[in-house]
C-alpha cells in the first residue's frame, strides 16, 4: 500500500495532514510508545467507557464476566490485579453494538484527542488477543520465549527486560502481546498462574471456541467473537483465582489437616518400649534423637490389609521419651485414633492417656502474619542449600513410583503409559521444573533432568 501525500488526511483517522501526524519524522512508526503514550491511551478508552451510549455495552460486559458475584465482592476484586484485566478486556476486546472494541471506537471517532504515539498504541493493543502463554526459555534482561498454550504453533519472542528477572521456564501468564514493528511487548496487566491451572483453563477456551464454531458461520466475524469470549474466560479464571477461598487442607483422608499431637504418661519405660518394638504397624526410626529426653522414635504406619490395597501410608510419627509419649498426626480424627490405638497396644500399667494437643493450620497462618519476623538461619545457608537440594531430589525420584492423585492414583511411571494422562503428568513435571527454576535464582535448585527421561516425555517441551 502506497505512502500517502504529505497532504493528504493520516490513515491514522486524527483528521490532521499526514505530514503533521504520522508523516513527522518526529512520530513514532514502529518504535514502541513511551509510557506518557500509554496513560493517553488508557485515559481515553476509560473515559469512553463511562458515555451513555455505552452503558447497555458496559453492562453486558459487566454481567457476562462478573456473573452473579455480589457488589461487595465485585468492588473487593476490582482492587486486585484480576480487576485490571477485566478493564482490559472491555476496552480492548468486548465487542460494542457498533460492532467495534472501545479501542477502535477511539481510533475512528477519537483519534485527534490524542497524539500519535497514544493512538500507536491502542492500534496494537486493539489488534492483540489476551493470552494464556507458557514460558518456553529466558535471555537474561533481553528476551523471553513463550508459546500460547491454547492455540500452541510457534514460540513468540518478546522483548523484555525486568520480565527475565522476574519469569522462569515454565511459568504460565496470562498477557496481551502488542507489535510495534518486529518488536513485540507485553502490554497491561500479565498475571502468573500455577502450571498445573493451564490444562482447566486451556480446556473451557477451547470448549467455548467448539460451541461458537457450530452456531457461527466461519469468517471474520466469528473470529472476532471468538477472541471476545476466549479473552472473557480467561478474565474469568482470573476473578475466581482471586475470589477462590483460603484453601482447606485435608490428609488423603479428607479431614482437616492441624498439628494434633496425643500425649500419653509412660510409667514403666521398659514396658512401654517393649510393646512398642513389638507392635506390627510400626516401624523404629534409626535417626538421631532430636532431644536428651528421647529414647526411641517409631513411624506409624497403615499396612494393606490385602495385597490389591493401596501402598503403605504414614500416620504419624512416635516419639518415645523416658516418661511421655507423644504420636504427632495431620489431624485430630487421627490423633483421637492414636488415643485409642496406643491405648490398646501398650499396657495402662506402662502408659496412660493423658491429652489431645492441637494447632490448626488456620492458627499457624494467623500466628506466622501476626508475627511474620524471619527467624535468625541455624546453620549456614549453603549448607542448608545443599540439604534442601538433597531432599528435593531424593523426594523427586520417589515420587516417581508413589500414587498421585492427580493421575488418578497412578504412580508417574503407569501414568507415561495411558495416552489420557499424559497432558496431566507433563504439567506435573513443568510444575516441579518450574520449582527448581524458580528456586535456582535464589541458589536454592535442584537436578530435575532425570524425570523426563525415566518417563519418557519429549526434552523441553511445553
Amino acid at each position: 500500500m502506497p505512502a500517502p501525500g504529505r497532504n493528504e488526511p493520516c490513515p491514522c483517522g486524527s483528521g490532521r495532514k499526514f505530514k503533521h501526524c504520522c508523516g513527522n519524522a518526529a512520530a513514532p512508526h514502529d518504535r514502541p510508545p513511551t509510557r506518557a503514550d500509554r496513560d493517553a491511551g488508557y485515559d481515553l478508552v476509560d473515559r469512553l467507557s463511562d458515555l451513555p451510549r455505552f452503558d447497555e455495552d458496559v453492562d453486558l460486559a459487566f454481567a457476562l464476566i462478573w456473573r452473579d458475584l455480589p457488589d461487595s465482592d465485585i468492588d473487593r476484586l476490582m482492587d486486585t490485579p484480576a480487576g485490571d484485566l477485566v478493564l482490559e478486556w472491555l476496552w480492548f476486546d468486548h465487542l460494542l453494538h457498533t460492532g467495534q472494541t472501545l479501542a477502535e471506537y477511539a481510533l475512528d471517532r477519537h483519534a485527534a484527542d490524542v497524539g500519535p504515539g497514544a493512538r500507536h498504541f491502542l492500534r496494537a493493543c486493539a489488534a492483540a488477543p489476551l493470552q494464556l502463554l507458557q514460558v518456553h526459555r529466558v535471555e537474561h534482561l533481553a528476551r523471553v520465549h513463550l508459546r500460547d498454550v491454547v492455540d500452541k504453533g510457534p514460540a513468540i519472542v518478546v522483548s523484555e527486560r525486568l520480565g527475565t528477572e522476574q519469569l522462569v521456564r515454565h511459568d504460565v501468564l496470562m498477557a496481551r502481546i502488542a507489535r510495534y514493528g518486529d518488536e513485540a511487548q507485553f502490554e497491561g496487566m500479565n498475571l502468573l498462574f500455577d502450571v498445573n491451572e493451564k490444562l482447566v483453563i486451556a480446556r473451557e477456551v477451547r470448549r467455548l471456541r467448539r460451541l461458537l464454531a457450530r452456531e457461527l458461520p466461519a469468517g471474520a466475524a466469528r473470529d472476532r467473537m471468538m477472541r471476545m469470549v476466549s479473552g472473557a474466560a480467561m478474565v474469568i479464571a482470573a476473578i475466581d483465582r482471586f475470589d477462590r477461598p483460603p484453601p482447606s487442607v485435608t490428609t488423603v483422608d479428607g479431614d482437616e489437616m492441624a498439628l494434633a499431637d496425643a500425649l500419653f504418661s509412660v510409667t514403666n519405660l521398659d514396658a512401654a518400649r517393649a510393646a512398642l518394638d513389638g507392635a506390627a504397624d510400626l516401624a523404629p526410626d534409626q535417626g538421631r534423637p532430636e532431644s536428651a529426653g528421647e529414647v526411641a522414635r517409631y513411624t506409624w504406619l497403615e499396612r494393606p490389609r490385602h495385597d490389591h490395597d493401596d501402598a503403605i501410608r504414614i500416620l504419624g510419627s512416635v516419639v518415645l521419651e523416658r516418661t511421655s509419649l507423644r504420636v504427632e498426626t495431620m489431624s485430630m480424627v487421627r490423633a483421637r485414633l492414636a488415643q485409642s490405638h496406643f491405648a490398646a497396644i501398650v499396657p495402662n500399667t506402662a502408659m496412660r492417656f493423658k491429652a489431645i494437643q492441637v494447632k490448626s493450620m488456620a492458627a499457624m497462618l494467623r500466628s506466622a502474619r501476626a508475627d511474620p519476623t524471619p527467624q535468625e538461619p541455624e546453620i549456614d545457608p549453603a549448607v542448608a542449600a545443599d540439604i534442601e537440594r538433597a531432599f528435593y531430589e531424593k523426594h523427586y525420584r520417589e515420587w516417581l513410583d508413589l500414587p498421585v492423585p492427580a493421575l488418578d492414583h497412578r504412580t508417574p511411571r503407569e501414568a507415561a503409559r495411558v495416552k489420557r494422562l499424559r497432558a496431566k503428568l507433563l504439567a506435573l513435571v513443568e510444575g516441579i521444573e518450574n520449582q527448581a527454576a524458580r528456586q535456582d535464582k535464589e541458589g536454592r535448585g535442584f537436578e530435575t533432568g532425570y524425570l523426563r527421561t525415566e518417563l519418557g516425555l519429549p526434552q523441553g517441551q511445553t
